[in-house]
């Protein structure tokens, strides 16, 4: 449901806020006991939309390094 208001409003910081907290919520309470490399994809999901919404909110410098 989340990414379809992100559809229809990619700018909305407050979904792309949603939508992180949404993924990482369920990969980390639903997912990761039982598949830990879907819920990795899962977290990465959920870190690329915080990374947008801070980017959005005026924090362009965040990233975030990878290992």
């Amino acid at each position: 449901m989340i990414e379809a208001l992100l559809l229809a409003d990619p700018g909305n910081v407050a979904y792309r806020v949603q939508a992180a907290i949404g993924f990482h919520g369920y990969a980390l309470g639903v997912v990761e006991p039982g598949d830990r490399v879907r819920a990795t994809a899962l977290y990465q999901r959920a870190r690329d939309h915080a990374l947008v919404a801070l980017e959005r909110a005026g924090l362009p410098q965040a990233k975030c390094e990878t290992s």
